[in-house]
């Protein structure tokens, strides 16, 4: 029998999960000495996960990985299987009779929760489900937002709440030169919403934001920022941390930080940092009314700081809260999972059972790591997994078929609908033709509208 990854028996590899963890992993495997065929099933009909899905309209830059990801997608011995969701359209032990590996690159993408009382009012919202929304994703679980309140509240440390408080304050005229749906920037143009709180429960040495994303608050037309004077009262230890190595961002921005004092009251906007507070409440008659935020200090030596409550309160009237906490995956019916901490249990991309390796099943991505790092940080971690699947290729079962069309015919014999790159392709192709003006394109805001392009 000849053996399994040469020219005459390739190894054949389904990746599920067309974000970038999902493409750079089909990438390595198609570069490397073994022969392999690689084929990547998404739920969408559209790739790329959170770069389309994720990332902000107005960082188009962030997107240009798409170009490196549509080099793999025109690859010869790699097939593209959209429209099919794991767990719905096709299973786990159908996969096994079709591929010699399988790798997990679903991602993070159930939301962590406040736990605090109010959460489930009208008005308070995960971050998902704004940037799910602003970003056109066709599987919407929430299709509008009342943005008729004055204030909002974001409450996260992170650059994805700083990209929902600048998605808020920019103007329709920056956002028409976006890749953002018209229908979402004509909402977002009628919002009557003033200011932005951003409240996290540490202090500013301490956030996980970047330099790069408070620096972009510059561009913003007509909007004031604020930051309370307690979370500028650094401390020794906030002072000894600062000088930590992996703190390069916090040197850059605080001093961003302190020129908010002094800042024009008539602006249009005001994006407010409330640092050192932490949601206890969400109140309102049936909907989002205000929001109760208790006062820290922090304790501990640098680099380990803790927040504490000082037994204080301040209450923000608003109409929206938005919770930016992070994230956790979703389990998928016949992987093993860790309810405990969100994600598919692994040792170096192996996936485990009990401690144990589970032959042939594999995971790369947040999924494997959690929701952590850059687009680029999905490169590296791929690149683990697959050196393991390349390590364990003598100890794989070979599966029995060995036929990516005849996959597809099976699954369109039960009613599905698989398409391929180009079918893809052809979608993006009239989404960008739809675009008027300086868009770059103009998004499909369903799965329905997307594959009617096809029929």
């Amino acid at each position: 029998m000849a053996k399994l990854g040469s020219s005459e028996l390739p190894l054949r590899v389904a990746v599920v999960g067309a974000g970038p963890a999902g493409f750079y992993a089909a990438e390595l495997l198609l570069r490397n000495d073994i022969e392999c065929e690689v084929d990547l099933f998404e739920a969408l009909p559209c790739p790329y996960g959170l770069v389309r899905h994720g990332v902000a309209p107005d960082h188009p830059k962030m997107r240009t990985v798409i170009n490196r990801f549509d080099k793999t997608g025109d690859e010869e011995n790699f097939s593209y299987f959209g429209n099919t969701r794991l767990g719905t359209d096709i299973s786990v032990d159908t996969l096994r009779e079709y591929y010699d590996a399988i790798l997990i690159s679903t991602g993070s993408q159930k939301p962590r929760r406040l736990g605090i009382p109010g959460e489930e009012l009208e008005g308070s919202y995960s971050a998902e489900q704004f940037i799910n929304w602003y970003n056109a994703h066709p599987a919407l679980e929430l299709k509008d937002f009342d943005l008729s309140c004055e204030t909002a509240v974001v409450v996260g440390n992170g650059n994805v709440a700083l990209d929902i408080a600048r998605i808020l304050a920019h103007t329709p005229e920056e956002l028409a030169k976006t890749d953002m749906a018209t229908p979402i920037i004509e909402k977002l143009a009628a919002s009557n919403i003033k200011t932005v709180y951003i409240a996290g429960r540490r202090g500013p040495v301490q956030a996980s934001f970047t330099s790069p994303e408070i620096r972009e608050f510059d561009q913003l037309e007509n909007t004031a920022f604020h930051i309370n004077a307690d979370a500028m009262a650094l401390d020794a230890e906030d002072q000894e941390e600062l000088e930590f190595k992996d703190h390069n961002h916090a040197r850059k921005f605080m001093p961003v930080f302190e020129g908010y004092d002094g800042q024009p009251s008539d602006a249009k906007h005001h994006i407010k940092f409330r640092f050192l507070r932490s949601p206890v409440s969400i109140e309102g008659d049936g909907k989002v009314e205000q929001i109760t935020l208790q006062t820290n200090r922090l304790s501990g030596p640098a680099g380990s700081r803790k927040a504490k409550s000082i037994g204080e309160t301040e209450t923000i009237s608003c109409g929206l809260v938005f919770s930016c906490i992070g994230y956790r995956g979703r389990s998928i019916e016949g992987i093993p999972f860790d309810e405990q901490w969100g994600g598919i249990p692994n040792v170096e991309g192996r996936v485990t059972v009990d401690g144990k390796v589970h032959t042939g099943l594999y995971t790369s991505g947040w999924i494997k790591r959690g929701p952590s790092g850059v687009i680029g940080t999905n490169k590296v971690d791929s690149k683990e997994t697959i050196l393991k699947i390349v390590e364990d290729v003598e100890t794989l079962n070979v599966a029995p078929n060995r036929s990516s069309d005849a996959l597809r015919e099976q699954l369109v014999s039960e009613g599905k609908r698989p398409i391929d790159f180009a079918d893809w392709k052809k979608i993006d192709d009239a989404e960008v033709a739809r675009a008027k003006g300086d868009k770059p394109r103009e998004k499909f805001l369903t799965v329905e509208e997307m594959l009617a392009v096809l029929d």
